[in-house]
């Protein structure tokens, strides 16, 4: 054992006067620790001041540590009730559940979107975004800027265009994605 593991044990003394007067083989005095073991008389487990204060040190830095994780644990949970509560308001709601009625109504699953590859999906959002509220021409206008087939050119009230919109662009973000990890994948 060197000096520093010898400082590490605890020493058992009952005689206050003899351990007032011992110094470590360091030459450092010594710090007393009492503790009462399981029933047993009162002992004193003694160590260095040095190992003592670098056991405080530890402490400390351990305390900042679970300090900081506790702040992150709030943080992260003030975020995650957020979110829950953003999750519950109607709108995002109703953009969720187009998106699936698009994926289980339609047929539009990832497999179709990822076929999309000129920002289709971006573009017919835009196209219910900016008819959203606004009078139509007439019966069978299509937009010019509309991707696909007339007969998928379908407006509705303003609100349900814009909760089109709001699904077309999260097919879009989702494809995009998929795109970028099938190019890290490879």
């Amino acid at each position: 054992m060197n000096n520093n593991d010898e400082l590490s044990q605890p020493i058992a003394y009952t005689d206050r006067e003899e351990l007032e007067s011992m110094q470590g083989p360091d030459g450092d005095t010594y710090a007393a620790l009492w503790a009462i073991p399981h029933g047993c008389g009162q002992d004193i487990a003694l160590y260095s001041h040095g190992y003592v204060s670098a056991l405080i040190q530890r402490a400390e830095a351990a305390e900042q540590r679970l300090e900081l994780v506790r702040e992150q644990r709030d943080n992260e949970l003030r975020t995650n009730s957020e979110l829950e509560r953003r999750l519950q308001q109607p709108a995002l709601a109703d953009v969720m559940t187009e998106r699936q009625r698009q994926i289980n109504a339609e047929g539009w699953t990832s497999d179709h979107d990822d076929e999309h590859e000129n920002n289709e999906m971006a573009f017919a959002a835009a196209c219910y975004a900016l008819y959203a509220g606004n009078p139509y021409p007439g019966q069978g206008y299509t937009p010019p800027e509309w991707p696909w087939d007339a007969e998928f050119w379908r407006p509705s009230t303003e609100r349900r265009d814009l909760v089109k919109a709001g699904a077309l662009i999260l097919a879009e973000i989702e494809r995009l994605d998929r795109a970028a990890a099938k190019v890290e994948g490879e």
